[in-house]
């Protein structure tokens, strides 16, 4: 095959020689010396590269790894995403506030940063800890205030919105900015970063993101302090642990278990299953992870709810974590069951606002006012407050429970923490 797309791309030159040297009455003088010289060097390579292709079969497979490696920068190939529209529109790139407000550093010897005012109609301005500036945009023309996001995230309006009102320009080209959202870090960009510049992930942030090694980082720290990390179920990834999981899985103490099957980087509920021995074992998938089901969730009202608590690390070297006051609570729209029918039904199991807010008994929440259980029907949304009286009502201690969940929160981020300083360090010029 490579030999007739060699002489493809020689036909041109071929059926010149021809017919300058038609008048020739000897075969051999058909074809100029240039013609033949060329067609015997091409044979010449084609039999070299059949003689190594059948010496190293593997070898072109072995090239494209090692191109695969480069390309990811040692970011995970699954986390990169392009967008479509990969232009911004002119029309959203200026600011929306005239003004820009500088926030003094609350260490000693940092930097100033830009202070995130809320919206106007949110009603109420932000409370600072520290001393502001406020700047016209007129005066900060030498030292405009740039945006970038990245084509490999999604333009979220929130993101989009607070910087605009913060006095930030928008853009999606270029080197020359103050913040990057992006949904991975590039080592060249890390390298290039000066202490002016910060962006919305740390490196190896995905050590904590993605599913698989999440369970890899917390298993390790739990092998290290027992019992003290028993905060996550015990979990399979595919394909290293499928015979180990074959074998927990059809042991008689966990022949009524149940399991839960994931990929290791999705979202959105995207193919979850629940499993049992009864329900037929999953076959051996590659980049899919399976988990001990919590098979007895605390429900109300019969129905599973999941919290979305937000957290915000600020440094990890030393560890700086922020738990914010308020978050989101997400309920099933049908109440929960472990019969068999009921193990394929999405809307009984996964608790995701995506599907199920196209369920037909998806009950919206108003405000913050209502009353989450009224009328014998369960929203689908409660706010954290929301569920934190809930649970008061129902006589548990919410103080326990939620000393609980901060340790749960920080063990976690502390079983990534010597990664991402490691990779902080080898590639970040600046502490910022």
């Amino acid at each position: 095959m490579e030999e007739c797309s060699d002489e493809d791309s020689d036909g041109s030159d071929g059926s010149d020689a021809s017919s300058a040297y038609c008048d020739s009455d000897s075969s051999s003088e058909e074809e100029s010396k240039e013609v033949r010289n060329k067609r015997d060097m091409n044979y010449s390579q084609a039999q070299r590269k059949e003689k190594a292709s059948s010496a190293h079969p593997n070898k072109r497979n072995i090239a494209k790894r090692k191109n695969s490696f480069k390309r990811s920068d040692s970011i995970p190939s699954m986390s990169r995403h392009v967008r479509k529209n990969k232009k911004i529109p002119g029309s959203v790139r200026k600011p929306t506030n005239n003004m820009v407000i500088i926030h003094n550093s609350l260490m000693e010897g940092g930097n100033e940063t830009i202070f995130f005012n809320y919206p106007k109609y949110v009603g109420e301005d932000k409370k600072a800890n520290g001393k502001l500036k406020q700047y016209k945009q007129s005066e900060m023309r030498k030292c405009k205030l740039v945006v970038k996001i990245s084509e490999t995230t999604h333009i979220y309006n929130s993101v989009v919105n607070s910087c605009k009102n913060a006095g930030l320009f928008l853009t999606d080209v270029g080197k020359d900015w103050n913040l990057l959202w992006t949904s991975a870090n590039k080592t060249e960009i890390l390298r290039n970063m000066n202490k002016f510049q910060k962006m919305n992930h740390f490196p190896a942030s995905f050590q904590l993101g993605r599913k698989d090694l999440m369970w890899k980082n917390i298993s390790r720290l739990k092998r290290q302090f027992g019992s003290e990390y028993n905060i996550c179920p015990k979990t399979y990834i595919f394909p290293h642990d499928y015979r180990r999981f074959i074998i927990d899985a059809k042991a008689k103490e966990n022949s009524k278990a149940y399991y839960i099957l994931k990929p290791i980087s999705a979202s959105c509920g995207n193919g979850i299953k629940v499993i049992s021995l009864a329900t037929g074992l999953p076959r051996n998938k590659k980049n899919h992870l399976v988990c001990r089901y919590v098979s007895k969730p605390h429900l109300i009202k019969g129905f599973k709810y999941d919290m979305r608590i937000y957290v915000l690390v600020t440094s990890y070297d030393p560890l700086v974590i922020y738990m914010y006051q308020d978050g989101l609570v997400r309920f099933s729209t049908e109440k929960y069951s472990l019969s068999a029918k009921s193990l394929k039904k999405r809307f009984v199991h996964l608790t995701n606002y995506s599907i199920n807010k196209k369920a037909e008994k998806y009950n919206k929440n108003s405000g913050k006012d209502t009353d989450p259980c009224e009328d014998q029907k369960v929203l689908s949304k409660w706010s954290y407050q929301q569920l934190r009286d809930k649970i008061t009502e129902l006589g548990y201690d919410w103080v326990e429970i939620d000393s609980e969940i901060k340790d749960v929160i920080i063990k976690s981020i502390i079983s990534v923490e010597p990664h991402i300083v490691h990779q902080q360090n080898m590639y970040t010029k600046h502490r910022n």
